[in-house]
């Protein structure tokens, strides 16, 4: 869920943000692919830091980390 939430529907929301306020094509660009970037890994840190939701953070930044390479591809194919 958190996955989905990171790399499809902040990408979208960010799109749909940048037509609202009438940015270029490469300010669009720019605005979705650092939406659908991948969760830091100070996350992880500050749930390690923290002793709390560690696990979750760990598996979010390795997951997101590995599908935002296919979700940088898709928005730079569709926007590029």
């Amino acid at each position: 869920m958190i996955t989905a939430l990171k790399l499809v529907a902040q990408p979208v929301i960010a799109y749909a943000a940048g037509l609202a306020l009438h940015l270029s094509a490469p300010q669009l660009l720019a605005v979705v692919v650092c939406a659908g970037l991948p969760t830091a890994q100070n996350t992880f840190i500050f749930g390690q830091e923290y002793g709390v939701g560690e696990a979750v953070a760990n598996r979010a930044v390795v997951v997101t980390t590995t599908l935002s390479l296919a979700t940088l591809a898709a928005a730079a194919a569709l926007l590029g």
